[in-house]
């Protein structure tokens, strides 16, 4: 059985980590998006209210709706704009919405009026990712408006930006002078509102930024977004995933394994099939899963990553593995040819993408 096991003390770790780079008074958004980027979201939503935090973000309604089944305390936004006809389904259940343009602002306000409610919202402001947002004119605008709609109740306003994980980038200045311009007024008008702009490499190496909250996300799970730079900051990783061996077998040389019959032996081989494959996350290609770790020894994948099961060669494995046997396709030591860091670079992707494409099937155990 595969399955993806999360570090509670690390992530513990991992938040203290974040919590000494802020000032006290800071607050915390944990970004909970894409299954907590894979590890679980309603296991790591449980874990961080017990930990204090009241704010997450998603981006999806769905998203926002599972996590809302946990808590109806806790703040969950909704970081991405939404079609209007989800308004309503989002307001009753207390979900903090962004808005980008005018036109949606008047919509909810209409919405939430019909409702008797008001609606919470956060301003997006686009100030160079030039992928959502308001522009300058219309959070300009969406600011003039604001007074006139009485069921709407700014919480607060935002940016993201484009490449704070890049070391000797300028940009990231750049956007939040920026921000700082276009916001310099609105707490003399709206006191209570929070700014928010800061992810988890703004929150590691921008200081500046961190303003009334930050909204980290695989920094809580342990991934440095500077580590080809080499840079640590003691992050550790939390999530391990591993499976088991539910054959071993020997393939004579000539004989072909897999589908399409890709690879064939050029000698006897022992082999082994573990349980996992593409409909658990892991790729078949154009750069297919690597290899797994069985003990110390690292055994290549031969043949086509299928659906449920990979085949490894365990020629060089000693002492023989045996059947049901523990295999680790992610480690979380990060000096192991099968962490994340390494994982990634072999299939040329980030870390980002290989815990997103964890499938929802796979089991996810805190501990």
């Amino acid at each position: 059985m595969i399955k993806a096991t999360i570090s509670s003390s690390r992530l513990h770790h991992n938040l203290n980590i974040v919590r000494k780079h802020l000032k006290p008074n800071t607050r915390i958004m944990a970004i909970l998006k894409a299954n907590a980027y894979g590890h679980g979201a309603r296991h790591l939503c449980d874990f961080y209210l017990k930990e204090g935090i009241s704010h997450f973000g998603v981006a999806r309604l769905n998203e926002a709706l599972n996590l809302r089944q946990i808590s109806a305390s806790p703040e969950i936004l909704i970081l991405s704009p939404i079609n209007p006809h989800l308004f309503p389904q989002a307001i009753k259940e207390n979900i903090s919405l962004t808005i980008t343009n005018p036109k949606d602002l008047l919509s909810l306000n209409n919405i939430a009026s019909k409702i008797q409610t008001k609606a919470n919202i956060h301003i997006k402001v686009d100030t160079g990712m030039h992928r959502t947002g308001a522009t300058a004119q219309e959070f300009q605008e969406i600011l003039s408006l604001l007074p006139k709609q009485g069921h709407i109740n700014l919480v607060g306003i935002f940016t993201h930006f484009a490449d704070a994980d890049m070391i000797n980038s300028n940009y990231t200045h750049i956007q939040f002078d920026l921000f700082s311009k276009l916001t310099q007024q609105v707490k003399s008008i709206y006191p209570h509102v929070v700014l928010h702009a800061a992810n988890s490499a703004a929150i590691l190496k921008h200081p500046e930024t961190h303003l009334d909250m930050v909204r980290p996300g695989l920094a809580l799970h342990g991934i440095n977004p500077f580590q080809e730079d080499g840079i640590d900051f003691g992050l550790m990783p939390t999530m391990s995933l591993t499976t088991e061996i539910s054959r071993i077998h020997t393939l004579k040389s000539g004989e072909s394994i897999g589908y399409n019959l890709t690879y064939k032996a050029k000698k006897d081989l022992l082999c082994a099939t573990i349980a996992g494959g593409y409909a658990d996350g892991l790729r078949r290609g154009p750069n297919p899963w690597p290899h797994a770790l069985i003990g110390k020894h690292l055994c290549p994948v031969i043949g086509r990553v299928s659906m449920d099961q990979i085949s490894l060669d365990i020629s060089q494995t000693s002492p023989v593995p045996k059947l049901y046997q523990p295999v680790c396709l992610i480690s979380d030591d990060t000096t192991s040819p099968s962490s994340i860091y390494s994982i990634s670079q072999i299939l040329g992707t980030t870390p980002y993408e290989i815990f997103t494409s964890i499938s929802e099937r796979v089991e996810r155990e805190i501990i």
